[in-house]
């Protein structure tokens, strides 16, 4: 539509124009819209209030059709009002028109036909009323109403409307009456309070109520409030209406409530109090059953207070970690694709600071104070920097498990104590694995530095048996070490008088002088080695992880021992595997448990008297990637008695034995990280001992010292 209307004139010769324009003028005094048209639908006049509502001029409304200037919808078809205006020549109803400016407004409207004197139709007059703000108002208001009963029906909470007039009453009566100090005149009345509570009527309650207060009738509830109220919690039930006096505008607080089956309930009572109360005969009422979540608050403090108890009290230091920064340090690093945080720490190791210095300490126990011999918690307060300059590699595995998600981390450092000491310690962290508190974690120190020691010691006094027990064999060994020494000095000699014979010739003939040396040196270099491996047996060296052949171990263990098979006629079976991989060990020590095993063999034979004297030595590649070594002898076997003591110390079979042969073998292949077994074989004839030991690519570190090795 274009701001002018393109109509015709509205107003007829014949219609006394000068009496039309004063009627338009009186109707610009009123504060309605009126608008007149013909039964034509055409407008011929439109007052001022039309023209701020619509927002057009009366010029160009006059002469077109209504319809055209406001494009309204009324609430029923124009036909159906139309016939209605001419059977009773009024009609009353809405509109929903548009504005001048594409705005929707609703108006309340009136139609009258105006007769002729003669009852002809003339025309209609339109009077009107915006009430756009009002249906806005009231949609809101129904949505509200519906919310509210949205809310009154399907919450969890309990609601009660209240019928508080007699209760009023009662109270104004009371008040009139003179009573000046309330809350201490319904403290000292528990008679007048239940009275009270015996006028206030339950008008409606939502689902919740019923079901958490009923008994089953929903009737029965709604003339009981009084019943939900022990006497225990007539004194809240006081004070809420001591809020009302006070002129508060709502009260909450803690109360047992009973339900009608007697149920005893922990809730939250509420309940707002509108302007002029006493005037008012209904309250609503909110009851949150809180039972649970006492129950959970409760258990929460009390495991809170055994937490506390057993954090400060339990004969372990603890201590009490937060490390925001270091979260803030994981998750820049997840950022950049980090997997391996060790590796990061490796490559960064000034992040390996950050870390130590952005872990703080926040509390801890008297042990942790006795512990690390400070004077009281206060010393404590800041990074742990300070405790790990010993053992920076440990903390750097400890940060890459949190940083993995692992749930702790556990192992033996050296920390140093506040009075310059270094403890051994066993050091062990717990994650937090609470949302939301994954900044703390909890570790623990257990002092085990006299255990150390006396591991230490142990070891001492384990590796000065051994190595008596290597002594010992030597002197058992001593004849073959003889004839050991014996040949290659033999064969000295003999080289040594033919090259002097060969030297008095004439001319002396050098080159068999030659030949007699380069064997002369030969077996030097054969005596050279015999002594050596004698002195390596003999001596006290600390035990020394190196790459080693288990195959060459063995050849050299039969080497060593080749006399004593000859002169005990026990013939040797090597059953090696080829292309074994190297594992991680001590080869004297390795030696050691080779040559104990097969002098045990050779012995066991030559005292049965075995007709068949055969030593076997195998290895092989064992299933789980690591190496298997077996001894077995064809002698009388292992007792089934016997069987459970064999590696017990100071247990023999021998009538000269010192039973610790055996235990030294498992202590040095266990050190190793590997395990040892003995029976009997299948056959029932002879001994077989089974020695299991890691190759290196199965180790994750090298092994410790073994408490019986040297």
């Amino acid at each position: 539509m274009s701001d002018r209307l393109s109509l015709s004139s509205a107003i007829p010769g014949d219609k006394l124009p000068s009496d039309a324009s004063r009627r338009v003028d009186v109707v610009d005094l009123v504060e309605e819209s009126v608008a007149v048209f013909g039964l034509d639908m055409r407008v011929t006049a439109w007052n001022a209030e039309a023209e701020r509502l619509y927002g057009w001029k009366r010029e160009d409304v006059i002469g077109g059709v209504i319809q055209a200037a406001v494009r309204c919808s009324p609430s029923q078809p124009l036909k159906v009002i139309l016939e209605k205006i001419n059977q009773v020549g009024i009609w009353r109803g809405e509109f929903v028109r548009r504005t001048k400016s594409g705005a929707t407004v609703v108006v309340k409207a009136k139609w009258s036909l105006r007769r002729d004197l003669a009852g002809g139709p003339i025309d209609i007059v339109e009077t009107s009323r915006d009430i756009t703000d009002v249906r806005r108002t009231e949609e809101a208001l129904e949505r509200v109403q519906h919310q509210y009963q949205s809310l009154f029906k399907s919450s969890v909470a309990s609601f009660f409307e209240l019928d508080f007039s007699e209760a009023a009453q009662s109270v104004r009566e009371l008040l009139d009456s003179g009573a000046v100090d309330f809350r201490a005149f319904l403290q000292n009345n528990s008679g007048y309070v239940r009275g009270l509570l015996e006028m206030i009527r339950i008008t409606g309650c939502n689902d919740q109520s019923f079901l958490t207060f009923g008994d089953g009738n929903r009737e029965t509830l709604l003339r009981s409030f009084d019943r939900l109220w022990p006497d225990e919690s007539l004194g809240v039930f006081a004070e809420s209406l001591v809020a009302v006096f006070e002129k508060k505008d709502h009260y909450s607080s803690e109360v047992v409530l009973l339900s009608l089956a007697g149920q005893r309930y922990d809730t939250l009572y509420a309940v707002s109090y509108p302007p002029q109360l006493l005037e008012l005969t209904r309250v609503l009422v909110g009851v949150v059953d809180v039972t649970q979540a006492k129950r959970a608050t409760t258990a929460r403090e009390r495991s809170e207070r055994r937490y506390r108890d057993l954090f400060h009290f339990l004969p372990v230091a603890l201590l009490q970690l937060e490390g925001q920064e270091v979260v803030d340090i994981f998750d820049e690093a997840r950022s950049q694709g980090v997997t391996d945080f060790s590796d990061h720490l490796k490559t960064h190791p000034e992040l390996l600071d950050r870390v130590l210095n952005g872990l703080k300490i926040v509390e801890v126990n008297d042990r942790t104070v006795s512990m690390l011999r400070a004077q009281s918690a206060d010393e404590f307060k800041g990074s742990v920097a300070r405790y790990w300059t010993e053992s920076r590699d440990m903390f750097r595995e400890a940060a890459a498990a949190r940083y993995s998600g692992k749930p702790g981390y556990e192992a033996l450092v050296k920390m140093p104590a506040h009075d310059g000491t270094i403890l051994d310690a066993l050091f062990f962290s717990v994650f937090s694995p609470i949302p939301g508190e994954q900044n703390l974690s909890l570790v623990g120190l257990i002092d085990v530095s006299d255990r150390v020691r006396a591991q230490d010691m142990l070891a001492r006094v384990q590796a000065e048996i051994a190595h008596a027990a290597r002594v010992s064999v030597l002197g058992e060994l001593t004849a073959s070490i003889a004839h050991e020494v014996s040949q290659p000095l033999t064969a000295i000699g003999t080289n040594t008088e033919a090259s002097l014979l060969w030297l008095e010739h004439s001319p002396p003939d050098i080159g068999e002088v030659r030949e007699l040396a380069a064997r002369t040196a030969t077996e030097v270099q054969r005596a050279a080695d015999i002594i050596d491996r004698v002195r390596l047996m003999a001596s006290r060296t600390v035990p020394e992880q190196r790459s080693v052949s288990v195959n060459l171990i063995v050849e050299e263990a039969v080497l060593f021992l080749r006399h004593e098979l000859q002169r005990n006629e026990v013939t040797v079976s090597l059953d090696l595997a080829s292309e074994l991989p190297q594992i991680l060990g001590d080869r004297v020590q390795l030696q050691q448990v080779v040559v104990n095993l097969a002098i045990n063999g050779i012995q066991a034979m030559a005292l049965d008297n075995s007709p068949t004297r055969i030593l076997t030595v195998r290895t092989a590649a064992a299933l789980d990637g690591g190496i298997l070594l077996e001894v077995e002898d064809t002698g009388p076997g292992i007792d089934v008695n016997d069987a459970g003591r064999l590696f017990e110390s100071f247990f023999t079979t021998k009538a000269t034995g010192m039973g610790i042969g055996l235990p030294i073998c498992r202590t040095i292949i266990e050190a190793h990280g590997g395990q040892i077994s003995a029976g009997s074989q299948t056959n029932g004839s002879g001994a077989r001992f089974t020695i299991r030991l890691p190759t290196q690519s199965c180790r994750s570190q090298p092994p410790a010292s073994p408490s019986g090795g040297p």
